[in-house]
């Protein structure tokens, strides 16, 4: 009796796992599957928010560059890939009150220090330009529909665009303060266009 009990200790029965080795690949395979298909959802998602932000600034900045409003077509074309079923654009436009009160300030001085103030600040440094796009993108998920609602985004910017020489006033002070000189030198016959030339390259040069 004493030497069978001692055997059992030293060899303790196998106990069978028949069946566990596919239980733990069948969750592992769900769960991966699970966070896969989540990934590939909040991917899409993102996608689609990111697409919204850069319509909205294109939008911005379209207006801006041309002066014109923005179709909302147009942007789901180029911004969204086609793929929104319902994309709504809003744009706004309005001057900032106190350069108004800058070029009134200036027309105290002169009648052209009033020009030049208001071709500078109102002209060239337009108002606030402001675009807001809501789009909702179309899922044949059902269960993902009652998530997918409209993703919205809105972007502003100075009615400018800012490129090189477009900041400066430099044109214009040419044309109110060298208007005259430039008729002159531009009237003069040979063999003073030379001359002529090299002083219309002084005051066309950036200073």
């Amino acid at each position: 009796m004493t030497s069978v009990c001692a055997d059992k200790v030293k060899n303790p029965p196998v106990r069978r796992r028949k069946g566990a080795a596919l239980l733990e690949f069948v969750v592992c395979v769900v769960l991966f599957g699970f966070i896969l298909t989540l990934t590939y959802f909040f991917g899409w998602a993102m996608k689609n928010q990111q697409n919204v932000r850069l319509s909205a600034r294109y939008s911005t900045w379209r207006e801006v560059h041309t002066s014109q409003p923005v179709d909302a077509a147009r942007v789901n074309a180029l911004s969204l890939d086609g793929a929104a079923d319902e994309v709504d654009l809003e744009t706004y436009s309005w001057p900032d009150p106190s350069r108004r009160d800058y070029v009134d300030a200036a027309g105290q001085v002169s009648g052209p220090a009033e020009d030049l103030a208001g071709e500078i600040i109102l002209g060239r440094f337009a108002g606030i330009r402001r675009a807001e796009v809501a789009a909702r993108f179309p899922t044949d998920v059902g269960a993902w529909q009652r998530y997918a609602g409209s993703i919205r985004s809105a972007h502003a910017r100075q009615g400018v665009e800012w490129r090189r020489g477009q900041a400066g006033a430099s044109s214009i002070l040419r044309q109110e303060y060298f208007g005259r000189l430039e008729d002159a030198t531009g009237s003069i016959q040979s063999p003073g266009q030379n001359f002529a030339a090299m002083v219309r390259r002084l005051y066309h040069s950036g200073w």
